[in-house]
């Protein structure tokens, strides 16, 4: 490979970790000041789309499970860091999101949005399960509760929207 080659690939590279940092500042900054509007709220649960995470779907069926790992940690990281919450708890269930993207298979294997949102739905609902595991691990909570209460509304809310983003970007 000659230098050339070299530079431009490394040119790419970069334009594209630029882009995909920027899409995931944006969101973090839409998911902790606007998103809030969006939510549906419950008595004492509150069920809003994970955007994060559903960027994270996306830029872990094109990375590799490694790179889809990293982001998912630091995504969380800085969820974490500007919304005040306990720090850690999105630093977690999103590095282990991005793990299990890993075993997904690539892109070009997710042809039809049942098979995306079948996939979508998996990765949000474990990455949901371990978030509120963390968050409720001094209350006395169920796990049938935890998954039917907690997780599965906000799963579904996240898989609505990751869905309607699928179906646009297909099109």
């Amino acid at each position: 490979m000659n230098n050339f080659t070299s530079i431009r690939m490394t040119h790419l590279f970069n334009t594209s970790v630029l882009k995909w940092s920027a899409g995931f500042l944006v969101l973090i900054l839409i998911q902790i000041s606007v998103l809030k509007y969006l939510a549906l709220a419950r008595a004492n649960i509150v069920v809003q789309p994970d955007l994060i995470l559903i960027l994270l779907f996306f830029y872990g069926i094109r990375q590799s499970q490694i790179a889809s790992t990293v982001t998912g940690f630091f995504s969380g990281l800085f969820l974490d860091a500007f919304s005040g919450g306990m720090l850690g708890m999105h630093a977690l269930s999103k590095t282990i999101a991005g793990f299990i993207l890993g075993y997904i298979p690539r892109a070009h294997k997710i042809q039809t949005l049942l098979h995306f949102c079948l996939f979508y739905f998996v990765v949000s609902i474990i990455h949901d399960f371990v978030y509120y595991l963390l968050y409720t691990i001094n209350n006395e909570i169920g796990m049938w509760r935890l998954l039917l209460v907690y997780s599965l509304p906000s799963t579904l809310y996240s898989v609505f929207i990751s869905g309607l983003v699928f179906y646009m970007l297909k099109r």
